[in-house]
């Protein structure tokens, strides 16, 4: 109870105490965060000629970048724990063993937390959390009053996933207290969402009571609420979801323009709950006037997973519209899946030949729902001759590579089918001369997913065919741990540990880690860190091999922190969303 009264009463403070706080969130110290083509983009926008618009923010990478982990790794919600009773990570013989994360690791990752270099205190923070260790909890307690706002950052997050009633308690003290950063704040509101604690859960149902209404809708107060709403979704407790729509539908009457951001939040929200008590709801937002929403409702109904519906998202795409709801809803109903959802795709097949980028999202559905009717023409499609300058209002400086990158949306969509007989096409495919980077590490991932003894030949034959781009090197990080075995995981674990991997290899391979859980890959990660930990020179890198740690050796299936982004509406970018998006 003492903590929900903190709530009521320092929340609620006077704007003035507030504008005193100082410090929004910073940027993480952490460096190789890939979430989408955004550098192109922009270059092809400065670029283009006067008059043409192009559609690059519609690319099907962005979405995927942010979908990864949820699809790969499996949602928190199903299945979470990662441990076995007999208290190993896995089944094969070099599974990682709890004993040796609480006797090896643990006292490497406190070390590095008192570490002089900020970069391996933000990480060892995230790591400490992930890896669940009650014993980290006084640590972790210590660095939120850290002078490196990045590492009070980190410390708060490690808090929340770590979830110990102790440090709850620092978090609800940290949310409560106006005199604090705003920046703090906001993680400390992140945190207890993250905790999925019963006592988080009455915590925040508190403060959004309170706060979630039209008078919090500016500032730094506004920023706290975002916080709250986005922990709300992150802890996933159905209790928010009245709350949530009720305050939801009277902003939209009162405050339509300044509660946008907030309510976008809010849907992501109702999605995160995986409730279909949302779905009425939420349905009703895919023909809202407003844009932002419809996308957001489009994206929240992909996750939430109801097959109740399929019938909306269909009618919705029948209607035509805003390109990136309709890549939106294709998406949905893929993710949904069933017989009904291959029945939907195939009355959109026509629709989706109209432009490059529904084609792409279209054929990523049509492997995520397994339609098995459809998967013959994305199959076809991929290895067809390029049809460049076929697609509707085509505009962008290198068609040819364009066609390219849609086709890496092909070739993951029939790998996410479970369609073995891909790899002999991922092996032409990678056997081009010239091809972009973007596709050929797109295929290294689609070949790592199908698995098996081949695609660890067409992998091999890929890393040492001479120097690669780093989103080639990216693809064989993620595509060899994909595949599961002490072979993948070791060359994966390479790339990792290669002081001259361009840092957003580092990071892939880093959080890839999670792909097999190998005590092999842990005690060669302990041993460079060991050797290495206090060299300045190395810090970047060895912050990385922090966090595959923390991967690792999180008993949680499913990445906690990295849910925090999937069904997130890219283009609706802010300070916090950035910072989420860099760990």
């Amino acid at each position: 109870m003492p903590l929900i009264v903190a709530s009521l009463l320092t929340f609620a403070a006077a704007p003035a105490a507030l504008a005193a706080s100082a410090g929004a969130q910073e940027p993480p110290l952490l460096r190789g965060a890939y979430r989408g083509p955004y550098d192109e983009v922009l270059e092809e926008q400065a670029l283009a000629r006067e008059g043409v618009l192009l559609d690059g923010w519609e690319r099907w990478e962005f979405w995927y970048e942010h979908e990864r982990s949820g699809l790969t790794a499996g949602p928190v919600e199903e299945e979470p724990e990662a441990l076995l009773p007999n208290g190993r990570y896995a089944v094969h013989p070099d599974a990682l063993r709890r004993s040796e994360v609480i006797e090896a690791a643990t006292p490497l990752l406190l070390r590095a937390l008192r570490s002089p270099l900020p970069e391996l205190r933000e990480a060892a923070a995230l790591a400490l959390g992930r890896t669940g260790v009650a014993a980290a909890t006084d640590a972790l307690v210590e660095a939120v009053s850290d002078p490196v706002p990045q590492v009070r950052q980190a410390a708060l997050l490690g808090l929340g996933l770590a979830g110990t009633p102790e440090g709850l308690v620092v978090l609800g003290d940290r949310f409560s207290d106006p005199a604090l950063a705003v920046g703090d704040r906001c993680f400390a509101a992140l945190g207890l969402g993250l905790s999925r604690r019963p006592e988080a859960r009455s915590f925040l149902l508190a403060a959004l009571e309170s706060n979630l209404n039209l008078d919090r809708l500016a500032g730094d107060e506004e920023r706290l609420l975002q916080a709250t709403v986005w922990a709300a979704g992150l802890h996933g407790a159905h209790d928010f979801i009245p709350l949530l729509t009720a305050r939801i539908e009277e902003l939209e009457r009162t405050a339509a323009i300044a509660s946008r951001r907030v309510r976008t939040i809010a849907l992501w929200a109702l999605g995160s709950i995986h409730d279909p008590a949302a779905t009425a709801f939420l349905v009703r937002r895919l023909g809202h006037q407003d844009l932002a929403i419809q996308r957001a409702a489009a994206q929240a109904l992909g996750r939430l997973g109801d097959p109740g519906a399929l019938g909306a998202l269909a009618q919705r795409l029948r209607q035509g519209g805003d390109l990136q709801t309709r890549i939106f809803c294709l998406l949905a109903v893929g993710r949904i899946g069933g017989t009904e959802a291959g029945r939907v795709l195939a009355a959109q097949r026509e629709a989706a030949r109209l432009d490059r980028h529904l084609f792409a999202a279209w054929g990523l559905a049509c492997g995520f729902a397994r339609a098995s009717q459809q998967l013959e023409e994305v199959r076809s499609e991929l290895m067809a001759p390029p049809h460049v300058g076929d697609w509707q209002g085509e505009a962008v400086l290198d068609p040819r590579r364009d066609e390219e990158r849609l086709r890496g949306a092909l070739a993951l969509g029939l790998a996410f089918s479970g369609d073995p007989g891909l790899l002999e096409d991922l092996g032409a495919l990678l056997r081009r001369k010239g091809i972009d980077p973007d596709f050929a590490g797109y295929l290294c991932e689609a070949a790592g997913w199908i698995g098996g003894e081949d695609a660890f030949g067409l992998l091999a034959g890929v890393a040492g065919s001479g120097p690669s781009q780093f989103e080639t090197l990216r693809g064989l990080a993620i595509g060899f741990a994909f595949l599961g075995t002490p072979e993948g995981a070791a060359r994966s674990l390479d790339l990792l540990l290669d002081p001259d991997s361009p840092p957003e290899v580092r990071l892939a391979a880093a959080h890839a880690q999670r792909h097999g859980r190998f005590s092999s890959s842990l005690q060669r990660i302990l041993g460079a860190l060991a050797e290495d930990l206090d060299d300045p020179v190395l810090a970047r890198r060895n912050a990385h091999l922090l966090l595959a740690v923390g991967h690792l050796a999180d008993p949680w299936r499913g990445d906690r922190l990295q849910s925090a982004l999937e069904g997130w509406n890219y283009r609706q970018e802010f300070r916090l969303q950035r910072c989420l998006a860099s760990y």
